[in-house]
């Protein structure tokens, strides 16, 4: 049985109590029953008896290879919830929020609004067409597809402006 004292004994940074992480490529993550499932971590990641990195999940018998798993982003609600179990007082509450990016600042809203304005004057410089590298991840060219979409739809209306 692994106790509370070994795992702090050989505790590793890779997970903390709390995260919330799901499978990905193991058997495991094929079966319908654990697919996109998302577990919270029970214990904080270790280093078991052969030296591998694993972490006990919540409603799961024994631990899991941590090399299995990926950490996932909380959703507000699960942070929220986190918070009022803390029973954090009102500046405490607000600074984990922001911690967990659940509150962001104007400043960061801003920067990623130019961020978008200038990739779309670029789409419409180069008349909707994107170069994009064969790594780009699909949900990149996903994007850049929606935003050409918007760019012709913004050349199409200003046209009929005229």
């Amino acid at each position: 049985m692994t106790t509370d004292n070994y795992i702090n004994e050989n505790r590793t940074d890779l997970f903390k109590k709390g995260d919330s992480v799901v499978m990905h490529t193991c058997h495991e993550s094929t079966l319908p029953i654990y697919k996109d499932k998302i577990w919270i971590c029970q214990t904080d990641s270790f280093l078991a008896r052969d030296k591998s990195e694993v972490v006990f999940l919540e409603n799961f018998s024994g631990y899991f290879s941590a090399k299995f798993l990926k950490k996932v982003k909380k959703s507000a609600h699960q942070v929220w919830r986190e918070a009022k179990e803390q029973n954090l007082n009102d500046e405490e509450f607000k600074a984990y929020l922001k911690k967990e990016g659940v509150i962001v600042s104007k400043e960061s809203i801003d920067k990623q609004h130019e961020i978008a304005e200038n990739i779309q004057k670029r789409i419409r410089l180069n008349h909707g067409t994107a170069m994009v590298d064969v790594n780009c991840p699909q949900k990149t060219i996903d994007t850049l597809n929606e935003m050409v979409d918007k760019a012709y739809e913004m050349d199409s209306s200003s046209e009929n402006d005229k």
